[in-house]
């Protein structure tokens, strides 16, 4: 098992804090939602998380404990080389620059860089890989197209398969739902949920909106716009009252059993 632990992270821009002390765990096997308004740091955060952003305080570490020892290795995330930290901590950011020179398949591909050494070329092994990808998140179709021809949710759904064919072991995505329509975001909460079973990787995602998180996560952390924060179980810390303190809005969340499942929809009342 491995998991991304972050203790007392705290992040200012100059003289304004975006948070401080904020604590998470990212256990492999889990979806766990980044909850909060626009501007209260969810993408500040996941930066941290991935290595790309140093804070002003605090750690994050990678846990991990080898099968054949009871010795857990732990690793600095913030002291290792980008390649190492891209190995082992994919990330999807909300808005990406992309070369539109490419295919979907060459900027997937890509992906693998981090696994093939500084002189590595591609095999067919993995030029496969970054087509099953594609065909996993059923833009199979896309994959000879270039990126400059595709809308901006196609393009959000080639980044998430060029993050998937990292084969890291944890997944952090800056919301990732944002431009999608309504099937693909069902898609995508889909390969989260499955992600974490079939590959055992610890998934996190951002989002701004609570049936959203809902929709993929088993735990979240709320975030609100004067840096406070809640983390543990979803059904624990998403609640009305959390959800008015982090966005002024009153709600209602509504328990709807479909299929034998307990989906949970979030009913906005009024703004406070």
């Amino acid at each position: 098992m491995s998991i991304l632990e972050a203790k007392n992270l705290s992040v200012a821009f100059g003289q304004s804090p975006v948070f401080s002390d904020v604590s998470l765990r990212l256990p492999t096997g889990t979806v766990t939602a980044i909850l909060g308004p626009n501007g209260c740091g969810k993408t500040t955060l996941l930066r941290c998380l991935c290595g790309l952003l140093r804070p002003a305080s605090g750690q994050v570490r990678l846990l991990e404990e080898p099968s054949e020892s009871a010795r857990l290795a732990v690793r600095n995330l913030l002291s290792l080389p980008p390649t190492a930290r891209a190995s082992l901590v994919g990330y999807v950011p909300q808005d990406a620059e992309t070369s539109f020179g490419y295919t979907a398949a060459e900027l997937v591909l890509m992906g693998r860089s981090a696994r093939l050494g500084l002189f590595g070329t591609p095999s067919r092994h993995d030029e496969l890989r970054a087509r099953d990808e594609l065909e996993r998140l059923g833009i199979g179709h896309l994959a000879d197209r270039s990126i400059s021809s595709m809308s901006g949710g196609e393009r959000r759904l080639v980044l998430i398969a060029r993050a998937l064919v990292t084969e890291s072991t944890v997944l952090l995505l800056d919301e990732p739902t944002a431009h999608l329509d309504f099937r693909n975001q069902l898609l995508v909460h889909r390969i989260l949920t499955e992600l974490t079973r079939e590959r055992g990787i610890a998934v996190a995602f951002s989002t701004h909106l609570p049936t959203d998180a809902f929709g993929a996560a088993t735990r979240a952390l709320v975030m609100d716009a004067d840096g406070g924060t809640a983390f543990g179980p979803i059904e624990d810390v998403v609640t009305d009252d959390s959800l008015r303190a982090a966005f002024s809005v009153r709600t209602r969340i509504v328990r709807v059993p479909v299929n034998g499942k307990e989906n949970h929809v979030v009913v906005p009342i009024e703004p406070m």
